[in-house]
């Protein structure tokens, strides 16, 4: 019976282990930040927003920034359908997290939605730049970093 139950808990430990590994490579998945250029990081949130995974987005977008030496991160929140208190709380204090390590944020694809629920809930984003379209969040971002996008001839 003592080699079966050794067997039984090498394999629950084999188990647990991948699926450790794969609660991993979900959690990166859910914050894909892409660099857009020298300095400028993109995150595009999609999807449900809660407690758990605000406080994922913010400990990835610090370490990306810090990673990079990025200035600027654009958070693209176009894909997020709803916002309640506590999300736009974690919103504001990633925001601030951000500005400490000296990072400025830019805030994209705001719905008319989450935009009323905002003001609803007195939220105060003013020192951040808001903008209806990631393209223009990308245009201030190369700005903000001394760039600009130029037609070919």
């Amino acid at each position: 019976m003592f080699d079966v139950s050794l067997a039984i808990d090498a394999y629950i430990a084999a188990n647990l282990e991948t699926i450790g590994r794969h609660q991993a490579a979900l959690r990166e998945l859910s914050t894909p930040i892409a660099k857009v250029h020298d300095g400028v990081l993109l995150l595009p949130l999609i999807g449900a927003l809660d407690a758990q995974r605000a406080q994922q987005v913010m400990d990835a977008v610090l370490l990306r920034l810090v990673e990079e030496r990025a200035r600027v991160m654009i958070l693209d929140i176009a894909g997020v359908a709803a916002v309640d208190g506590r999300v736009a709380d974690h919103l504001v204090r990633t925001i601030a997290a951000m500005r400490l390590v000296g990072a400025q944020a830019i805030l994209t694809g705001i719905s008319p939605q989450v935009a009323r629920t905002l003001t609803e809930l007195g939220v105060d984003i003013g020192a951040v730049p808001t903008l209806a379209h990631l393209q223009e969040g990308i245009e201030l971002a190369l700005a903000l970093t001394g760039k600009q996008i130029a037609e070919r001839a």
